[in-house]
């Protein structure tokens, strides 16, 4: 039976987000970042990570879920899949350290799909709690048009 490796990271107050571990470039006690005012409630600001200057994300926004107070903030570092040279990483606001697990397919119970904002997330129970797995490539392509429409 095959496994996929991912993260499960504690980042919303009753939920937590999944990503395969090779999408994860690092993940780090979260770093000190620069708001960016104007943008979407869902972009944290900017945080400087290994001298490149990258965009933090915050989920609780992005599923419209209720800001809880956070315990001990961490951060992933995710690798973008898009191949924009000012995009290479994002951040994402957690709570607590995230676990690695092994999925296989029968891990994963009550598969759905919900639309939020235009983008299709999936979530499905795994171990008595809610998943959701981010639209990575759908919220990319809507941080660069914010970026690109945005005046320099």
């Amino acid at each position: 039976m095959e496994t996929l490796s991912v993260f499960l990271c504690p980042a919303l107050s009753e939920s937590s987000v999944l990503f395969p571990v090779l999408g994860v470039a690092e993940i780090v006690t979260a770093l000190p970042s620069r708001k960016l005012y104007g943008a979407p409630k869902w972009v944290h600001g900017f945080c400087v990570w290994r001298e490149t200057e990258i965009l933090v994300l915050d989920y609780q926004h992005f599923l419209n879920e209720q800001p809880v107070t956070r315990k001990k903030s961490h951060m992933v570092i995710l690798n973008t899949l898009s191949n924009n040279e000012h995009l290479p990483f994002m951040g994402m606001i957690i709570d607590g350290v995230p676990q690695r697990v092994e999925l296989s397919e029968h891990d994963l119970n009550n598969p759905t799909e919900a639309v939020i904002d235009g983008k299709t997330w999936h979530h499905f129970d795994l171990f008595d709690q809610k998943v959701w797995v981010a639209p990575q490539s759908e919220i990319e392509a809507e941080v660069a048009q914010l970026f690109k429409a945005s005046p320099t």
